[in-house]
């Protein structure tokens, strides 16, 4: 038998929006699974059939929520990345700019710059939970399939395994950048501001790829 769920009377038309935006703030600062859902339907100001009605789950929800998050930063990644190769083959800088570029971008163009978005999606990684690792790798994997040989074709001095060592590393600038930004413009007194985007992005494209561009690795216990 099928469940349906109707729609709640009277509802807000931004309800959807109001739950998702509460939920992303909330699993961000506190963790999914010490997230209640009737702590959200609180703080959206809606009742619970609401988020039933619109997300099924509140496994549903979070699946809503990353993919909202996510979504536009795949198209335009892959976008960017499409029309640099259509053009022949893509410097390692433009790679690295079509990678890092749209999530910087959107995180600057919110009305209110903050590190909920990052936070959220590494919170979902480093969490026990199996399945909301593999919920956050499926949203991000077909990036990841299309760039890796993108940067393979650009380094290839470098063995395969030397190259995710390398993009490991510059997810982590890109995440510390947005998590931490506030810090370097603090330390600053604001002259260094990592939500301008037109100062960030190519400090960290050139930066990244002279140390992309390093002789492959070799360590000891190799020699």
């Amino acid at each position: 038998m099928r469940l349906i769920v109707e729609q709640p009377q009277h509802e807000r038309p931004d309800t959807k929006d109001r739950i998702l935006d509460a939920a992303e703030r909330m699993f961000a600062q506190h963790g999914f699974e010490l997230t209640s859902l009737r702590a959200l339907t609180t703080e959206a100001d809606v009742n619970l059939a609401a988020v039933h009605y619109h997300f099924r789950s509140k496994e549903g929800l979070l699946e809503a929520v990353l993919q909202r998050l996510v979504a536009p930063v795949n198209e335009e990644r892959l976008a960017l990345l499409d029309a640099l190769e259509a053009h022949g083959h893509p410097t390692l800088e433009g790679i690295i700019e079509a990678f890092v570029a749209p999530p910087l971008r959107l995180h600057a163009e919110r009305p209110h710059p903050t590190a909920l978005a990052p936070l959220l999606i590494g919170r979902c990684l480093s969490s026990p939970d199996t399945q909301m690792r593999t919920l956050v790798m499926r949203l991000f994997g077909p990036v990841f399939e299309r760039f890796r040989p993108a940067f393979g074709r650009a380094l290839p001095h470098l063995p395969p395994d030397e190259i995710l060592w390398r993009v490991f590393f510059l997810l982590g600038i890109m995440t510390k950048t947005m998590v931490g930004g506030h810090q370097l413009k603090l330390f600053s007194e604001g002259r260094c501001d990592p939500t301008c985007t037109t100062e960030s992005i190519p400090r960290i494209v050139q930066f990244v790829a002279a140390g992309m561009r390093a002789p492959a690795f070799h360590s000891e216990v190799d020699a």
